[in-house]
Parts: C-alpha cells; sequence; structure tokens
C-alpha cells in the first residue's frame, strides 16, 4: 500500500511541475541597450500558477541601459496581466534617492514612465503591481 501512495505522489509532483512550466511567462532577454526614447520600453508580464496563487512578476529586459532616453514600462495582456495594474504610488520605485528618476504612472495604470535625470551608474528599481491576488515585487537595473 505505501508503495501505491510512493507512486501516486511522484506523478501528482510531476504533473504539478508540468502545470507550472505552463504558466511561465516568456524567457527575459538579460540586457537590451536603447538608442533612443522610442525604442526605451520595458515589457513587464505577470503570471500566476493556475491563474491564482502563487503569482510572479517578470520584466524583459531584466537589465536596460537607458543612455540616458526616458523609460517606459508595458504591462503586458499575457498570462495573467490583464487582472492588474501597477501600484500608483510604488509601480516602479528607484531604490537609492538622488537617482534623477521621476516616475510617474500613465495608461490607467497599465504602462509607468520615467523622466531620465541623466544620472550616471547602475539603478535598482523595484516592479510592484497590484490585483486580486497578492503579488511580490521584482528588483531588476536601469543602467545610465
Amino acid at each position: 500500500m505505501s508503495t501505491k501512495c510512493f507512486r501516486f505522489a511522484g506523478v501528482l509532483a510531476a504533473c504539478f511541475v508540468m502545470l507550472a512550466g505552463c504558466a511561465s511567462t516568456p524567457k527575459p532577454r538579460d540586457e537590451f541597450t536603447c538608442t533612443d526614447a522610442k525604442d526605451c520600453r520595458a515589457k513587464v508580464y505577470v503570471s500566476c500558477w493556475l491563474n491564482y496563487w502563487p503569482c510572479q512578476v517578470s520584466v524583459d529586459p531584466y537589465r536596460l541601459v537607458a543612455n540616458g532616453n526616458n523609460v517606459f514600462w508595458d504591462l503586458q495582456d499575457e498570462g495573467d496581466g490583464k487582472r492588474f495594474k501597477f501600484d500608483p504610488d510604488t509601480g516602479i520605485e528607484f531604490k537609492k534617492s538622488g537617482n534623477g528618476f521621476k516616475c510617474m504612472q500613465v495608461a490607467g495604470g497599465r504602462s509607468f514612465k520615467c523622466d531620465n535625470g541623466k544620472q550616471a551608474g547602475e539603478h535598482e528599481y523595484g516592479v510592484k503591481v497590484i490585483g486580486d491576488v497578492w503579488v511580490p515585487r521584482l528588483d531588476p537595473w536601469v543602467v545610465n
């Protein structure tokens, strides 16, 4: 009897792993270099396991080389993105004060724009989305 239970548990675990793989977002690029303000955009994805919980945020690209351009983050509809919007106060929030970025929510909460203060260096920021379930913050990078 215990052998059947162990086999069943193994099959059940394999099914959970396969389902989790189906709910994943596209693999983000590690880095992207902006050549002008028009292409300086990051895609933000939200995916939830079995469309409910736990959820996770990913950003493509994870590290954005802005070259002094303003940066936009756009929440994607793929996955579970339709259920979420950027937090109006901390949707995109830079960690270090005095970084030069001034950020605001646009497009009804579906995008965030940060005016680039042209402060040289690497800047860690947080991405926070809100919706019908809790989603943990993600902390990627922008480089000037």
